[in-house]
């Protein structure tokens, strides 16, 4: 099975490389541009404005913020954006674009749908009932009116340029 697999790769490798050799001039004229080619970060920790400062001097444009449902939103309707607010201001003052992704699933909600877990024990759970989806359609709406173009975080940060986040 593996030997037929390795097979299979190698004749599929030997023909894209084929290919290439036979049209180069039809693969670079499909080829993107340096200008239209999107350098991104995907930290595996909290980044700082020295990390922000490299990655700009780097030619990054943008990082992967990830937002924690179940930190953000501990209790039912009380957010603490305080994490993601210091990542999106020293992103803004470098000029990198923020890019979210938003997870995880607090233990009240987990509770809602029947889990118990503690800790970080139900963040890769996803809200399974309508209730729960309904719960962290608030929070993603609750994200985008902070960080969105308009957003609450733009309007207390006059001093960061403003660099709404419009991709989610």
């Amino acid at each position: 099975m593996v030997k037929r697999f390795l097979i299979s790769l190698t004749g599929a490798l030997v023909g894209l490389a084929g290919a290439g050799a036979i049209a180069p001039a039809a693969a670079s004229a499909q080829s993107p541009s340096a200008s239209d080619f999107v350098i991104g970060v995907v930290p595996q920790q909290e980044l700082g404005q020295g990390d922000m400062q490299l990655m700009r001097s780097g030619s990054i444009e943008s990082f992967r913020l990830f937002i924690n449902w179940s930190e953000v939103e501990r209790v039912p309707g009380l957010y603490d954006w305080s994490a993601s607010d210091a990542a999106v201001a020293v992103a803004a003052a470098e000029g990198i674009t923020t890019l979210p992704f938003l997870y995880g699933r607090p233990t009240w909600a987990a509770a809602l749908d029947g889990r118990q877990c503690s800790g970080g024990g139900c963040v890769p759970f996803a809200p399974s009932s309508d209730l729960t989806r309904a719960s962290f359609g608030r929070f993603a709406s609750a994200a985008v009116a902070r960080y969105g173009p308009g957003g609450t975080f733009w309007v207390t940060h006059p001093e960061l340029p403003p660099t709404p986040i419009r991709s989610w």
